[in-house]
């Protein structure tokens, strides 16, 4: 900074499934001396930044760190920035280090809550002096959901057609095809199920480890009278199971939906299946599109929101 201007700067940061965004604001304050007397007075000039990056979550020996990288460009001009830093949430502030222009940034934000990870921003005065981590960079542990296996079903490959289900019901139609207002890439699988007719598909095993399991399919149905089901079986396949069945194919009319299930295998595998059995409508067809099958590991001492668990 040049001499006789200070400076100041409000945050206003939030943070949100691993990405980080927000506002900076910088407080200029220049003393201009008057030429009839000897008496100074501020002027207090701001320049607005916009501020993006990302964070994440680790754990070690039980206590919780929040890394944050962040990317501050001026709205107006090339001016930029890069800061990083840590935070034990266990700690009451965080420190952040950086170059914005020819200063040199300390800037201190106030404590994060493990159970909502958003700062509260506090003004800083900029100094020359970096802020120093000796301590060595925890290695890093998924606190929050992460994405396992994702099945887009652009072929048949990875499922297998179980004619008439696990029963003796007459098998329905299984195909693979477009989608009509897919939200994915339009391609995906169509079971067509007439009256007491019964459509299943086994997805191939997927590895997972000792954590909790979420597998959420996207699906929509063409009418009702029918039930959809989404299961995963346990690697064992010794019969052990997590099912979500839904008696009502009505349900998933109109609009592409979530289904979803939340399993604790024994095994380090699971077989997702899903079904359509049309035990209801005499009068004509059922069918199932399915866009595609996700599945999730969620750590037992990590975060999930209610919006990402439950499907619509």
């Amino acid at each position: 900074m040049s001499g006789g201007e200070e400076s100041s700067t409000q945050w206003n940061l939030t943070l949100s499934a691993g990405s980080v965004s927000g506002v900076l604001i910088r407080y200029h304050a220049d003393e201009e001396e008057e030429e009839d007397d000897d008496e100074h007075e501020d002027e207090i000039e701001s320049s607005q930044y916009a501020v993006s990056g990302s964070y994440t979550l680790q754990s070690v020996n039980g206590a919780l760190f929040i890394d944050m990288e962040l990317q501050i460009t001026h709205e107006e001009d090339s001016e930029q920035a890069t800061l990083s830093g840590q935070v034990n949430a266990n700690l009451n502030d965080m420190q952040l280090t950086g170059m914005l222009g020819h200063d040199e940034l300390s800037v201190t934000l106030s404590r994060i809550s493990s159970e909502n990870p958003t700062p509260t921003p506090q003004n800083q005065q900029p100094t020359a002096t970096p802020v120093h981590h000796e301590e060595p960079t925890p290695e890093p542990e998924h606190l929050q959901p992460y994405l396992v296996k994702r099945f887009d079903f652009d072929s048949i490959e990875h499922a297998t057609n179980v004619p008439g289900g696990f029963g003796s019901a007459a098998p329905a139609r299984v195909e693979q095809g477009s989608l009509a207002d897919s939200p994915g890439d339009g391609q995906g699988i169509i079971i067509t199920a007439a009256y007491q007719e019964v459509g299943l598909i086994q997805i191939e095993p997927v590895t997972v480890d000792d954590s909790l399991v979420l597998v959420r399919a996207v699906v929509m149905t063409s009418g009702a009278g029918g039930s959809v089901s989404l299961g995963a079986l346990d690697g064992t396949l010794d019969g052990s199971m997590s099912l979500n069945m839904d008696m009502e194919s009505g349900n998933y009319m109109d609009r592409y939906h979530e289904m979803t299930i939340i399993y604790d295998p024994h095994a380090n595998q699971i077989v997702p299946i899903i079904q359509l059995a049309n035990n209801q409508n005499q009068n004509e067809s059922i069918q199932l599109f399915v866009d595609k099958l996700e599945i999730y590991s969620i750590p037992k001492q990590g975060f999930a929101s209610n919006e990402f668990l439950n499907g619509d």
